[in-house]
């Protein structure tokens, strides 16, 4: 499966928008319905173990990793429960520069197949030349 960055983006801003510090995994749209498709429950799941891998959101209680499921390989299905996640540090400046102009763009184009680490590692070069950019022409130079 590929990773989607704008779905990624989306995922992020399901945490910013959130009124409390912690989500659970029903906070999010596609829980909101009860004919979720074991397709579209994979597709958000492995977008946010990702997310989780790259260090940017994590189970606020017991184990950090337990973010609310797992895939039951008998059922070929995932077993979902309330736990609750935030959203690390890195993970609102993985999102803060996603929101930067052109950042999405130039990476969908350009750096369309990197991988996760790769992806995050060029989010924070393009966020940061497009700060110094803005930096710049606040600055007047």
């Amino acid at each position: 499966m590929e990773i989607d960055i704008e779905y990624i983006k989306e995922v992020l801003e399901v945490f910013l928008n959130a009124k409390d510090p912690t989500v659970t995994i029903y906070d999010f749209p596609m829980f909101e319905y009860n004919d979720i498709t074991t397709d579209e429950m994979k597709y958000f799941f492995f977008h946010l173990e990702i997310l989780r891998d790259q260090g940017f959101v994590e189970g606020s209680i017991g184990d950090p990793r337990n973010i609310g499921f797992k895939f039951n390989p008998s059922a070929k299905d995932y077993v979902c429960w309330s736990v609750p996640i935030r959203l690390c540090a890195s993970g609102h400046d993985c999102a803060a520069a996603l929101a930067k102009p052109g950042v999405i763009d130039t990476l969908k184009t350009t750096f369309k197949d990197l991988g996760p680490s790769e992806t995050v590692k060029v989010v924070f070069k393009l966020a940061e030349k497009a700060t110094n950019n803005l930096v710049a022409k606040a600055l007047g130079e």
